[in-house]
C-alpha cells in the first residue's frame, strides 16, 4: 500500500474510483465519468491544488485532494475512501506532512464532511479535532415551468467577456471578503476556477440597476447527477450598501431560470448556517434543507 502524487496515469481509476463512492466532502462530483475526467485533468493546470491517491495491488482504494490557500493561511482537503482504515491512512499522511513542514506562521488545516459521513465525523470528533463551521446544503425542485423573473429597476446580463474575469473577481471580493472561509480572488484565481471546476463562464450573471451601476453577481453551474442534471448556484451575492430592497431574490431567481433552460431539473447549494438572511432569503424561494456540511479543523503549528 501506498500513497502515491497524482498523475495521468492515475486518471482512469480515479475517476473510477470517485463516480463509485458516496457523496463525501465539500466537492459535488457529477455521476459522468466523462465529465469527471475532465475536472480531474484540468486540476493539474491549478498550482493552488494537489491530488494523492492510495494505490493498493496496482488499485485505487482513496484519494485526498488538498486546496492550498495562503492569503488566509489555510489547507482544504476533501478525502475520499472505500473504507475507514484507508480514510485514515490518507488522514495521518495530510497531518504529518504539514507538521513537519517549516512553515513561517500557524495553518489552519480544515476538512470539510458531509452529516451523512457519522463514521467519519464520529473519528475526527474522537481524534480531538474542532468543527469550526456548518453550512446547510439546500435543494430545490424545479421541474416545474418556470418565466424569467422580472423587476422594476434590474436588469441581468452575461459576461461580456474574459477582460471582465476582473470586475467579478472585484465584485467577489467586496462582498465577501468579511464572510468566514473566504480566499480573496484574483483575476488568475477565476480563469483557473473556471477551467479547473469545469464552470461555464457564460452562465455567470451581472445584476445591475438602472443607473448601470453593478450590484450583485450570480454563478451557476450545471453537473450530471446519475440520470438528472443538476444545478448549482455556486456563488450569489449583492453588494452591502444595495442590499434589503430585494435585489438577492432577484439574482437567485434569474439564476434559477438560466440553470432550469440548460435542462436542470433540481438546484443545489451551499450557505452557511450563522448567515441568517441568506438561510432566510432561500427557505422563502423554496429551498429546503437535505444535509449539512461539517467543517473540521487542525491546527498546525509553525516550527521555528
Amino acid at each position: 500500500m501506498e500513497i502515491q502524487l497524482y498523475n495521468n496515469f492515475h486518471l482512469d481509476k480515479l475517476c473510477d474510483l470517485i463516480t463509485q463512492l458516496k457523496p463525501h466532502g465539500h466537492l459535488d462530483w457529477p455521476t459522468d465519468k466523462t465529465v469527471t475526467k475532465n475536472i480531474l485533468s484540468n486540476f493539474t493546470s491549478n498550482p493552488s491544488i494537489s491530488i494523492r491517491v492510495l494505490v493498493n495491488s496496482n488499485e485505487i482504494s482513496g484519494y485526498y485532494l488538498l486546496e492550498e490557500e495562503k492569503n488566509i493561511s489555510r489547507i482544504v482537503v476533501c478525502i475520499g475512501s472505500t473504507n475507514k482504515n484507508d480514510h485514515n491512512i490518507l488522514l495521518s499522511h495530510v497531518l504529518d506532512n504539514y507538521k513537519s513542514n517549516d512553515n513561517s506562521g500557524n495553518i489552519k488545516i480544515q476538512f470539510p464532511t458531509l452529516k451523512s459521513q457519522k463514521t467519519v465525523n464520529d473519528y475526527f470528533r474522537r481524534s480531538g479535532l474542532s468543527k469550526v463551521r456548518t453550512y446547510l446544503k439546500m435543494d430545490l425542485d424545479i421541474s416545474h415551468q418556470m418565466n424569467f423573473p422580472k423587476h422594476e429597476t434590474l436588469t441581468a446580463r452575461k459576461l461580456k467577456s474574459t477582460t471582465e474575469y476582473k470586475i467579478l473577481a472585484d465584485i467577489q471580493n467586496e462582498i465577501f471578503l468579511s464572510h468566514w472561509g473566504y480566499s480573496p480572488n484574483t483575476q488568475k484565481d477565476i480563469t483557473d476556477m473556471l477551467q479547473s471546476f469545469g464552470n461555464d463562464p457564460n452562465l455567470i450573471t451581472i445584476i445591475a440597476n438602472d443607473q448601470n451601476d453593478i450590484v450583485g453577481y450570480c454563478w451557476p453551474t450545471v453537473y450530471q447527477e446519475q440520470e438528472t442534471l443538476t444545478g448549482k448556484i455556486s456563488m450569489m451575492g449583492i453588494k452591502e450598501e444595495f442590499r434589503g430592497n430585494g435585489y438577492g431574490k432577484f439574482a437567485v431567481e434569474t439564476g434559477l431560470f438560466i440553470l432550469k433552460s440548460m435542462g436542470a431539473q433540481r438546484v443545489r447549494l451551499d450557505v452557511d448556517s450563522l448567515n441568517a438572511k441568506a438561510v432566510f432569503l432561500y427557505k422563502t424561494i423554496g429551498f429546503v434543507t437535505i444535509n449539512e456540511l461539517y467543517w473540521w479543523e487542525v491546527r498546525c503549528p509553525s516550527q521555528r
